[in-house]
């Protein structure tokens, strides 16, 4: 019935009697409690040999009982666990002449540190994000001790505080060491027993989920501006490294203001890499920049975008299925303009379709002048287009909003002027004698005035 059960835990159950064998023919009989007592050796022809061979059987026979008393309290602490897979991850990690040092010494405890008196000087020490996925108990084995009891490494919700090793602390681990821990980020100490002791370590760490080495996300690459729409743009990128801990968020931040996020919403696994920023004031310019988060932390911001001028749609004034332009007459000069709003400026016009004789079109200021020539009734399209300048090594100017109206134009032919009319005989003899008679007046005026 127990051999199931071994089988079921065998990685979890030798890791850890391996550990207890460590420590158990490592037990001190006497003297110095850090260093293990070494025997003479023993002649078996003489009384106190039969004696001293009765005293090792007798403490042989005491690790013996100490293994098996351990193993029995570590199965039992695994069997009072609720059935769960076992997860095995693996920490490796180096320490280097380049680590930071002299850190104490921890006894074991599965809540909070036991900081030792016996401070060790020269003991190097680094510091390890690390990421819990799923909350539960988490077992450690394989890890590096000096002796019994002795913990070279402490875990951390928080900031390591030198001044107070205990500040924060969760517990300190050593080989065998069972921890309950909640799912999120954590700061991991990890020593060398010996001090300037520089060499590569690897944990073994058994639980519900993954125990991984984690840091912030890596930097977002390039982001794509797009859809710079009513009061509104559309902001994509593509995902970067999540560096051991799932990516949770996006941020985008706009300068000289808008944001946006996106966070994980079931079913999905991951946040959208993309969001539409809305509340802009159109003919603006605008940059963005993006941060990813994980449990550990925030990415350091994206590099800006390409700039981005939001807008509304491009319409003509008085938009209709056909707009009928006021009417010209054959002779008098003609100018008129057609208007739009919306877009950005400035605005190209492109005109199709048959003019009146004597008009042209200017493309740039959207208006008609000239004299016709010709009367009729003419009908003809117009396309006005804004222009927003791309950015890159082109500098290509892409057409952002674009209109189309119809458009008509009468043309009068000139009025008919009436003839000036000859006068005849007699109003010709009237004129005579009206001049006459105003000749003799004032000849009459004269001579009384001598």
């Amino acid at each position: 019935m127990l051999a199931p059960l071994v089988c079921r835990l065998n990685p979890l159950v030798l890791d850890w009697l391996k550990s207890l064998l460590v420590q158990a023919v490592s037990f001190p009989m006497s003297g110095n409690p850090k260093r293990p007592r070494v025997y003479p050796p023993i002649r078996l022809d003489s009384r106190q040999s039969k004696l001293d061979s009765a005293k090792i059987q007798l403490f042989t026979l005491g690790i013996q009982v100490k293994i098996f008393y351990a193993g029995a309290l570590a199965m039992s602490a695994l069997l009072a666990q609720p059935a769960q897979a076992q997860v095995s991850s693996s920490l490796i990690y180096t320490l280097d002449t380049q680590d930071p040092t002299n850190a104490p010494l921890f006894f074991s405890s599965r809540t909070g540190c036991g900081v030792s008196t016996d401070f060790v000087s020269g003991r190097s020490y680094k510091l390890l994000t690390i990421y819990v996925s799923v909350t539960g108990e988490y077992i450690f084995t394989d890890m590096r001790v000096g002796f019994a009891g002795d913990a070279t490494s402490a875990i951390y919700k928080g900031a390591v505080d030198t001044s107070d090793w205990r500040k924060n602390c969760v517990g300190s681990v050593d080989d065998g060491q069972i921890i309950d821990l909640t799912s999120g980020s954590y700061t991991l100490l990890v020593s060398s027993y010996r001090p300037r002791e520089f060499t590569s370590y690897t944990y073994n760490v058994y639980g519900p989920g993954t125990f991984t080495i984690g840091e912030v996300p890596s930097q977002i690459g390039t982001i794509a501006v797009q859809g710079a729409g009513d009061k509104q743009v559309t902001v994509n990128w593509t995902a970067p490294a999540d560096n051991g801990s799932p990516i949770t968020k996006y941020t985008v931040t706009g300068l000289p203001g808008g944001s946006c996020t996106t966070e994980v919403v079931a079913p999905a696994t991951e946040p959208a890499t993309a969001c539409i920023i809305t509340g802009l004031t159109n003919g603006t310019p605008y940059k963005f920049t993006v941060v990813a988060t994980n449990a550990i932390g925030d990415s350091a911001p994206s590099p800006e975008s390409a700039e981005a001028v939001p807008s509304a749609d491009l319409a003509f004034v008085g938009a209709a299925p056909v707009i009928a332009l006021p009417a010209g007459t054959v002779g008098a000069s003609y100018t008129q303009t057609v208007s739009v709003v919306g877009g950005l400026p400035p605005y190209t016009f492109v005109l199709t379709g048959e003019l009146p004789a004597g008009l042209d079109f200017d493309t740039a200021k959207g208006m008609l002048f000239g004299t016709p020539t010709a009367p009729g009734s003419y009908s003809f399209t117009i396309t006005a287009s804004d222009y927003t300048l791309a950015t890159g090594p082109t500098l290509k100017a892409m057409p952002s909003h674009q209109a189309v109206q119809n458009f008509t134009l009468q043309v009068a032919a000139a009025p008919v002027k009436a003839p000036t009319p000859v006068p005849t005989m007699g109003a010709w003899g009237g004129l005579l004698l009206s001049g006459l008679v105003v000749s003799l007046a004032g000849l009459i005026r004269r001579k009384k005035s001598a």
